[in-house]
C-alpha cells in the first residue's frame, strides 16, 4: 500500500492518454540535466502521454522551476506526487504506479530517469512494438551511453528475445531500466518495486517477473542517452552489500528457472570483484572491457 503525502495538480482528464511516464528526482540531482530529461519527454512525436512525477523529499528551487515549466498542469495531462522526506527510488515509483493505475486509460508504464534524454521517437518506437507483440510483459531498448550530449562513449547493446534474455539474466540484468516499458496488465497483477532492498530494485523485479512466465524484449534501436558521467554512476555499483546482492539475486532466479551452468558462477564472481573494485578499476572495465 501507497501512503502518497500529496497529488498536486489532480484535475479530470480530458485527453484519454495511454502511456504513464514515471520519473522520480530528488535534491541532489542536477537541475540541468533535470531540464534535459523532461524536455525530452515533452518533445517526443508519441504525444498521447501523462507524466507522472515523484519528488523524493524537498526539492530545491530550480528542480521546482523545471517541473513548473514543463508539467501541463493546466490541462490535467501530468501530475506531480511529493513526499515530505526521502523515501527512495522504489517507494516513489510505486507511489506512481499506484497514482497512475487509477486511471483506467493508461495501457502502459514507461521508466525514465531525471538524468538521461529520450530519442524523440523512443515512445513511437515503443507502443508500435507492444501493440504488435501482445505476449511481451516488458521492453527496453538499446542506449547511448554518453557523459557530454552528443558525444557517445559506448554503444549499449543487449539481446532482443525472451529466450536470449531470460538465460542473459542469469548473469547480468537484461533490461536496461530508464528504457522500459510495461504493460498494464502486469501492474494490475500486483507487481512492484521491493522497497525493503537498497539497491537493484529493477533487477529483482525482472527476476521476478521471469519466474512469473512474463516475457521480456529489446528493441535493437538505440532510443535512449544513458548518462554516466557523475560519479555517483559507479558508487551505486559499489561494495560489498551491492555486489553480493546482485549475485544472490542472479543465483537464486537461475537456480529458480534451472539455467545455472558451472561457467555462470566464474562470470558471477567477476561481477562481484567489479562491484567491490575502486572506482578507477569501474572505470577502465566500463571503459576498455565492454568492447
Amino acid at each position: 500500500m501507497c501512503n502518497i503525502d500529496k497529488i498536486e495538480d489532480v484535475l479530470p482528464n480530458n485527453t484519454n492518454p495511454r502511456i504513464a511516464v514515471l520519473i522520480a528526482v530528488h535534491a541532489g540531482a542536477n537541475e540541468e540535466h533535470f531540464d534535459a530529461a523532461v524536455k525530452s519527454i515533452i518533445d517526443q512525436t508519441y504525444t498521447n502521454t501523462h507524466i507522472y512525477l515523484y519528488a523524493d523529499g524537498p526539492l530545491t528551487s530550480g528542480q521546482e522551476d523545471v517541473a513548473a515549466k514543463y508539467l501541463r498542469s493546466d490541462t490535467g495531462q501530468d501530475q506531480f506526487v511529493r513526499g515530505t522526506r526521502p523515501r527512495g527510488l522504489a517507494v516513489g515509483l510505486n507511489c506512481l504506479i499506484e497514482a497512475a493505475l487509477s486511471d483506467p486509460s493508461i495501457e502502459y508504464f514507461v521508466r525514465m530517469d531525471a538524468d538521461d534524454i529520450c530519442v524523440p521517437q523512443r515512445f513511437e518506437r515503443q507502443v508500435d512494438f507492444m501493440d504488435a507483440n501482445r505476449s511481451i510483459s516488458v521492453s527496453g531498448t538499446w542506449c547511448i551511453e554518453f557523459s557530454v550530449f552528443g558525444r557517445p562513449t559506448f554503444h549499449k547493446k543487449l539481446p532482443t528475445t525472451p529466450e536470449r534474455i531470460s538465460l542473459f539474466m542469469v548473469t547480468r540484468s537484461g533490461l536496461i531500466h530508464p528504457s522500459v516499458i510495461i504493460r498494464r496488465e502486469v501492474l494490475e497483477a500486483g507487481h512492484r518495486y521491493n522497497a525493503s532492498i537498497i539497491q537493484a530494485q529493477d533487477l529483482e523485479l525482472w527476476c521476478r517477473l521471469l519466474l512469473d512466465g512474463n516475457e521480456f524484449a529489446n528493441l535493437p534501436e538505440y532510443l535512449l542517452w544513458y548518462r554516466v558521467a557523475s560519479s555517483s554512476f559507479y558508487s551505486r555499483r559499489a561494495g560489498w552489500s551491492r555486489g553480493w546482492l546482485e549475485v544472490k539475486l542472479h543465483l537464486t532466479y537461475a537456480w529458480q528457472a534451472k539455467l545455472l551452468r558451472p561457467e555462470h558462477l566464474i562470470k558471477l564472481a567477476l561481477l562481484f570483484i567489479l562491484r567491490v573494485s575502486p572506482e578507477s578499476v569501474k572505470r577502465f572495465a566500463y571503459a576498455r572491457l565492454r568492447r
